[in-house]
């Protein structure tokens, strides 16, 4: 395969998770405020709260994968930063963010993305 399209397969699986973040983001504005109508009445004030906490944290995942595919995608010269970025939040995010950071991880370290973005000086060797 090419570094073309290495970088392409990359930046569409970045992009494939960023989506399904976000679909999740909207699945749980849809569906969470509806799980409680048994809830007990002291609960009812913690609803938006929770609504909105889940809403956010599903969204600070697919903001830095949403980024890095845009990037990859348009070979920005930032996108390796940007990558790495998307991996730590992926990693984080156990299951469905471990197979595109593993993938994202092995690409922007590899010979392949060098040979598309440079050596730039942070993926520098230091000599060891």
């Amino acid at each position: 395969m090419t570094p073309d399209t290495n970088n392409k397969i990359i930046a569409g699986l970045n992009l494939l998770y960023g989506v399904s973040q976000v679909v999740i983001a909207i699945f749980t504005v849809i569906w969470l405020p509806g799980s409680f109508k048994s809830a007990p009445p002291q609960f009812t004030p913690l609803i938006p709260l929770f609504t909105v906490g889940f809403t956010v944290m599903a969204l600070m995942f697919a903001a830095p994968s949403l980024i890095a595919g845009y990037a990859l995608l348009k070979r920005r010269t930032w996108a390796r930063v940007a990558a790495l970025v998307a991996v730590g939040m992926g990693f984080l995010n156990v299951g469905a963010g471990t197979t595109p950071s593993v993938f994202t991880a092995w690409f922007v370290f590899s010979k392949k993305a060098r040979s598309l973005y440079g050596n730039d000086v942070m993926f520098r060797s230091s000599g060891w």
